[in-house]
């Protein structure tokens, strides 16, 4: 006997939406804290001669997602430097550009807290 494959109504979700979304408000936040983010100035530029920002500003974590990183811990960083610090790691990127990223980011935080008026 010949079976014809079964039909599908609706395509297949690549991933769960409410998961998706419940893992973008704990990595970042909101839209708008990532949108204020993109907005920032590069956190380590001009901290080296001859090392020049160029690509959209990103928004890249301190402390790595994977080991329960949220969004306290995001800094903007342009494109060249957010490829530099997952190619060396984190704390080799600070030390190479001598920058506090955790301080860095909760002062990214503060001036999005401060902006939005929920200053806690």
């Amino acid at each position: 006997m010949k079976r014809s494959p079964l039909q599908r109504k609706t395509r297949l979700k690549a991933r769960n939406p409410k998961r998706r979304q419940a893992l973008f408000v704990r990595h970042f936040h909101s839209t708008g804290y990532v949108t204020f983010v993109h907005q920032q100035d590069c956190v380590v530029q001009g901290r080296r001669a001859g090392e020049a920002c160029w690509g959209p500003i990103q928004a890249a974590h301190t402390h790595s997602r994977g080991a329960g990183g949220t969004y306290e811990d995001v800094v903007p960083i342009c494109a060249k430097h957010h490829a530099t610090q997952h190619q060396v790691g984190i704390a080799s990127f600070a030390r190479y550009f001598a920058v506090d990223l955790k301080a860095a980011a909760a002062q990214t935080w503060a001036q999005y807290q401060k902006r939005r008026g929920t200053l806690e």
